[in-house]
């Protein structure tokens, strides 16, 4: 082999680890991109930023980050007076009324518990009607609603619909659809909406 020859095959496998090189950063560079713009999905509501998760959505809300199924702008045709929330958030206790033997029922249980961890009250439920499942709890009605402790009926029906009467807040669902209320009555408790 030639002296020109062997230069020649050291230029170009040279060229070929120069190449390897640039293409390593090239591909290198762009996956970083890739991974640095890949910001989280997020949403603004007013002053509010709501964050994508696997969870649904997450804001951080007066320094305590909250979860949600639904964003508000998403569910804002369901209005709740801002006296309401007020009073939701200034009332001694709240008391989660529901109907004991439908088939939402569990996931009333689900939500019941989640306004437990959420709100700063003192969270008490109640029934429309005796029942053997829930023997603990007392049998009530919006006739027991006062300003100190008001009621959020969770009230199985076909139409989708909140209603305030006196100090009732009646949320009226099936299934899945308690959860749009369940959002949307922790937007006005924490201010959001």
């Amino acid at each position: 082999m030639s002296y020109h020859d062997v230069k020649r095959k050291r230029r170009e496998k040279r060229n070929q680890i120069l190449i390897a090189i640039l293409l390593s950063f090239i591909l290198l560079g762009s996956m970083l991109g890739v991974m640095l713009n890949q910001d989280e999905q997020t949403f603004k509501y007013k002053n509010y930023k709501f964050k994508v998760s696997d969870q649904g959505y997450t804001s951080k809300i007066n320094g305590k980050v909250f979860y949600f199924n639904y964003l508000p702008n998403n569910i804002e045709e369901f209005e709740i007076p801002e006296e309401y929330c007020q009073k939701l958030r200034t009332a001694s206790q709240i008391n989660l009324l529901f109907e004991p033997e439908t088939r939402s029922s569990a996931l009333i249980d689900v939500i019941r518990l989640d306004i437990k961890d959420n709100y700063n009250q003192e969270i008490i439920s109640s029934i429309t009607e005796e029942s053997t499942k829930y023997t603990m709890y007392e049998v009530m009605s919006c006739d027991n609603a006062t300003a100190l402790t008001p009621i959020i009926f969770f009230k199985e029906g076909n139409n989708v619909s909140l209603e305030i009467e006196n100090n009732c807040l009646i949320a009226q669902a099936k299934d899945r659809n308690f959860l749009v209320f369940r959002d949307r009555i922790l937007y006005c408790y924490t201010g959001v909406m």
